[in-house]
């Protein structure tokens, strides 16, 4: 029987995550026997975007992944996306999208390095008065 990509958590996360649906997203990251680093970095630029205080755990998350997922990334490396992350938020947020992507790219992470470009190229502002830095001074 054939299973169209609306039936599977791939389908089912790539969905919501276009449509902006975390409780989905999340929901269909969970079913996945794998979640790919791209996939978790959509996840975690939806977080930021839906769930901002929620955003710095999984950005470590994240980082833990990418660390696992990476051969021979140094500590360099690891500062240099703890920053990127770090600098979504703001009003750096396309440079940090840019050295994401870089990143990616250097250790061979096309999807991550397309997700980071997709994002980048995504018609929202750059700061977000939601964001956490702006909730800092509350």
């Amino acid at each position: 029987m054939f299973v169209g990509t609306s039936g599977t958590p791939g389908g089912r996360f790539q969905r919501a995550i276009d449509h902006g649906n975390l409780l989905a997203a999340e929901s269909a990251a969970r079913e996945l026997e794998w979640l790919p680093l791209a996939h978790a970095f959509e996840l975690l630029l939806l977080i930021q975007r839906k769930d901002p205080p929620r955003f710095d755990r999984a950005a470590a998350r994240f980082v833990g992944k990418f660390v696992a997922e990476t051969r021979g990334v140094r500590i360099c490396d690891v500062q240099l996306l703890l920053g990127a992350l770090a600098g979504l938020d703001g009003l750096s947020r396309r440079v940090s999208l840019e050295a994401i992507e870089a990143l990616a790219t250097s250790f061979h992470h096309g999807t991550l390095a397309r997700a980071a470009g997709r994002a980048n190229r995504e018609k929202k502002p750059a700061y977000a008065p939601n964001s956490r830095s702006a909730q800092v001074g509350q």
